[in-house]
């Protein structure tokens, strides 16, 4: 295994919603591919920024792709459900 861990940190800026509905259906029928989900609503930008970290290594051909999902440095992985559910389906689309 590559000890090597690369790590992006992004600044993203907190948004309030006043209305806020997600579009997860086209005429009816659920959209499976989370690419083409969407929200509508209103909402504005406020000056508070939250902080995320994203760390990775690169794998050997034989090591098995693995997420942990730690909010306020609480591991919670599948408990932070959009999240988990991109992860899979991303390592589900990659293999």
């Amino acid at each position: 295994m590559v000890t090597n861990t690369n790590k992006i940190i992004v600044e993203v800026s907190h948004r309030i919603s006043g209305f806020f509905e997600i579009v997860d259906k086209k005429n009816g029928i659920s959209i499976n591919n989370p690419e083409k989900i969407g929200s509508r609503g209103a909402g504005f930008n406020v000056s508070g920024v939250g902080e995320t970290v994203i760390s990775y290594e690169k794998l050997e051909k034989e090591e098995e792709s693995r997420c942990t999902i730690c909010i306020n440095e609480e591991k919670l992985d599948k408990e932070a459900e959009t999240t988990y559910f991109i992860f899979d389906y991303i390592r589900a689309i990659r293999e």
